[in-house]
């Protein structure tokens, strides 16, 4: 069972959980941009689509400042982002359009293949067996090594260490730092 998303937002600051907005824009396989009218969002979309190499961020940005109305850039998986203009759709008014067609249309919807009621949904995630997924543990086996009751440490990095080493009596205390006055 797959979950699709499709997530619109108007700026990066309306995501106030910084790990959200990370899942957000590493999950996210198709970005579209519009036009943003702030640079730093822009900036930070313009990186987001992938933006770099022959045409860094910053100019992708520029050239990006102002789409006009009906144009996006759009990012699909890992294929470079271009420029398209969609298709003008007339705005439907409420007298166009009856009931009974939209209600027509959400049956036409609710019944693909794809939908789940909420009821199937539940079905499905209590239908996985848990115990299916488990193995049964393993008895541990003893290890037939035998394990070096000293360090692995190069034994010239050893004698350096001794020879650097002083003795509990033998160190002095550190004197504290000096206070310098500024004059003003």
């Amino acid at each position: 069972m797959g979950l699709r998303l499709v997530i619109v937002h108007h700026d990066f600051v309306q995501f106030k959980d910084k790990d959200v907005l990370t899942s957000i824009k590493n999950g996210c396989r198709i970005k579209m941009m519009f036009n943003v009218s702030s640079y730093k969002d822009r900036l930070e979309m313009t990186e987001d689509l992938g933006y770099g190499g022959d045409l860094h961020p910053i100019l992708a940005s520029y050239a990006n400042q102002n789409i006009p109305k009906q144009e996006v850039v759009i990012k699909k998986d890992k294929k470079t982002p271009v420029r398209i203009t969609l298709p003008f759709v007339p705005d439907i008014s409420k007298k166009e359009v009856s009931d009974e067609m939209i209600n027509d249309y959400l049956k036409q919807v609710l019944s693909q293949e794809f939908y789940k009621t909420k009821e199937e949904i539940y079905n499905q995630i209590n239908a996985r067996s848990i115990s299916q997924n488990i193995t049964s543990p393993q008895s541990r086996k003893v290890d037939d090594r035998k394990t070096a009751n000293t360090p692995t440490v190069p034994t010239g990095i050893l004698a350096r260490e001794q020879q650097q080493s002083v003795s509990k009596g033998d160190e002095k205390p550190k004197d504290p730092p000096k206070k310098r006055t500024i004059k003003i």
